[in-house]
């Protein structure tokens, strides 16, 4: 009774006014159920970007890879040489082990223990690292994160943040003089450093900008081991004992360039909304648009056993909100022969696959899967 002695008093405008807001919200529902896409704003742009998308799937390349699941076992899983004894394992990272699993089978053969407080400060930017006779865990950063070395219980054995108030973008734990143990390159700043296993500076280089991206990659491609820095749209690249190689100047800024072995020779790879490679003098080998993903990850795979004939491996992701993400497989002429679009975050490595140096693909998230060509 009383909102109908309040609608009757209300004047023409205001009952005008609330007939058009009315209006307006049914409009607005019609098009959020028949066309999503039209929304104003951020809402409209995802669901666009996933109306383009499309479902989870196979794009192209069906058949290319045998894909088995290994295990259904969420967990963060890593690549390398953990047990001690020369070969490659597979390490799962669980509560209160590091499971080390044959990388033929998938299989469990060793487990180590590992600390609650390890397991606590575990996040993705954490790796496993042998020094000698040790396991190690590098907290190698992400720009906010501090970076130190820890032992299996968590404990820190060192830290480096030589300015107060950010710690380092990076720790990278590599081997570039190949004497067996691993040295660790930083960047802070305007500077890049190299630290030997205790975390003592071996060598510091200043540069005039800001670094924003770091990778360290041991010899390959008929070059030595090479530390690669990027400053807004300048890019050095270093020798293991601290000479400057190489200075280029990007095509684009906000690049975060690697150094990889593809196509057949050492080239550098980045990009955001696009994945460019140069090669060690700049000039542009490759450039493939991502469009609604964004540059995450690569790295080149002997998928053949073959090392003139390597893979490049790319995985890419939409927005957060979409929760997609995308595996795209390129070969040596630059073409897509795979491409796959999940529905769940993931990390892909490549892990040994039998003798003569034959590689496969393991993507983590849901498990582990094994993708053999």
């Amino acid at each position: 009774m009383a909102q109908r002695v309040g609608w009757r008093r209300a004047g023409i405008a205001a009952r005008a006014a609330l007939v058009a807001v009315g209006a307006l919200c049914l409009l607005a529902g019609g098009v959020a159920y028949v066309r999503p896409g039209l929304l104003p704003g951020g809402a409209g742009r995802l669901v666009s970007a996933k109306e383009r998308i499309g479902s989870p799937r196979v794009v192209a390349g069906e058949g290319f890879f045998t894909k088995r699941r290994w295990s259904g076992v969420t967990a963060w899983h890593q690549v390398g040489e953990f047990d001690g004894t020369p070969g490659t394992e597979i390490a799962r990272i669980e509560p209160g082990a590091v499971a080390l699993l044959d990388p033929s089978t998938g299989t469990e053969k060793a487990r180590i223990a590992l600390g609650d407080q390890a397991r606590r400060k575990w996040n993705w930017f954490s790796r496993l690292v042998r020094d000698g006779s040790e396991l190690l865990i590098v907290q190698t950063g992400g720009g906010y994160q501090d970076v130190e070395v820890l032992d299996l219980e968590g404990r820190t054995r060192w830290a480096f943040r030589p300015h107060p108030a950010l710690p380092p973008i990076a720790l990278l734990p590599r081997d570039l003089d190949r004497d067996g143990r691993p040295d660790f390159y930083a960047a802070s700043k305007g500077s890049v450093y190299r630290l030997d296993s205790s975390g003592k500076i071996v060598w510091e280089r200043t540069i005039s900008g800001l670094v924003t991206a770091l990778d360290a990659a041991e010899a390959g491609g008929g070059q030595p081991g090479l530390v690669v820095a990027v400053d807004g749209r300048s890019l050095r690249l270093w020798t293991a004992s601290g000479d400057l190689f190489k200075t280029l100047e990007l095509p684009d800024q906000d690049y975060r360039y690697k150094i990889i072995d593809w196509p057949g020779t050492r080239s550098l790879i980045g990009g955001s909304d696009s994945v460019t490679v140069l090669d060690l003098e700049g000039r542009s080998l490759f450039r493939h648009a991502l469009g609604d993903f964004r540059h995450q990850d690569s790295f080149a795979v002997r998928l053949d056993g073959d090392d003139t004939a390597a893979f490049l491996v790319v995985v890419a992701t939409a927005p957060r909100e979409v929760g997609y993400w995308r595996l795209l497989v390129f070969s040596k002429a630059g073409q897509v022969v795979y491409d796959e679009i999940l529905a769940r975050s993931m990390s892909a490595q490549a892990a040994p696959d039998g003798g003569a140096g034959r590689q496969m693909l393991l993507l983590s998230g849901d498990g582990l899967w094994a993708y053999r060509k």
